[in-house]
């Protein structure tokens, strides 16, 4: 019989579980982890990546996450999957969790013209497109320590202009939508808008962004008791970004180059559900059938 754990989306408080504690010393980050099992802590301090952690236990526990990212193409993209379930030698107290970052520091965008004189004023409009999905079950098992949680934020010049979350735990019976995404229902939420400021040639504007989702599974039912118990979440998300317009004659610059980002839609970008790959699927055969369709959802 194995102790309760208490969990938390800031603290993992499980042996050999990753930790979110002290300062962020990294771009891109993607984790997934499963009890009992070796997993690998990706981090990028680059702008631009595609980072994919997962891990698996050998009853079942299974930890996904993917996170891609792209300051020049305007592009933040992704998903994220926990699941356990009790199978042939599961145990209460199996605990998956995956989690996908981006915390994209001030960058400083140019405003340059070959026209313009020095020191004119331009206007620029900013867009931006924020999507966020999220899913799971709980079958068999009470309903503790299980969530998933996306979150999402733009400033400029540190004003903030995009800030959204959404959250689900404890079965995923109900989706919370909040800031940019408040007054929407339901699991798939989606947002776009633009910011329109002035900022004179050859000077700069700041601009950073931080995006968040995090998927956590715990298994507490006994397997005598409830032989088919399945706890799963899935999240993910997307953003886009870009120069929507600026005043003719002008252009913005990063890092000596033309910036223009990406100002189409973000719902389609968000990621599919990882599926089993090959040699998981094989190890997973003697779960059963459920196995590998919690994988998929």
């Amino acid at each position: 019989m194995h102790a309760k754990l208490a969990l938390s989306a800031a603290a993992l408080l499980c042996a050999a579980a990753p930790s979110f504690a002290g300062s962020i010393n990294y771009i891109g980050r993607a984790v997934g982890f499963a009890r009992n099992a070796t997993f690998t802590d990706k981090t990028s301090t680059q702008t631009a990546f595609s980072l994919t952690s997962e891990s698996e236990n050998a009853i079942g526990g299974h930890g996904y996450a993917t996170t891609s990212f792209s300051f020049t193409g305007g592009t933040v993209r992704a998903r994220n999957h926990a699941c356990v379930g009790s199978g042939d030698g599961a145990y209460p107290g199996d605990q998956a969790d995956a989690t996908s970052e981006v915390f994209l520091p001030s960058q400083n965008l140019f405003v340059r013209s070959s026209t313009l004189p020095d020191g004119a004023q331009v206007a620029i409009t900013i867009c931006y497109s924020i999507s966020a999905t999220m899913s799971g079950e709980l079958l068999n098992s009470n309903a503790d320590n299980n969530f998933s949680r996306n979150s999402m934020s733009i400033r400029i010049n540190e004003q903030p202009i995009v800030s959204a979350q959404q959250q689900a735990q404890n079965g995923w019976n109900g989706f919370t939508n909040s800031g940019d995404f408040a007054g929407q229902s339901g699991g798939t939420v989606t947002k776009a808008g633009s910011y329109t400021f002035n900022v004179r040639v050859n000077r700069s504007f700041s601009l950073r962004l931080s995006m968040s989702s995090h998927s956590q599974a715990f298994l507490e039912s006994q397997p005598a008791s409830a032989p088919n118990s399945v706890c799963q979440g899935t999240a993910g998300c997307a953003m886009t970004f870009g120069l929507g317009a600026i005043t003719p004659g002008a252009r913005l610059e990063w890092q000596g180059a033309d910036w223009t980002g990406n100002c189409n839609p973000s719902l389609p970008l968000i990621p599919e559900n990882p599926v089993p790959a090959p040699g998981a699927a094989a190890a997973l055969a003697g779960l059963g059938a459920w196995a590998t369709r919690r994988r998929r959802n």
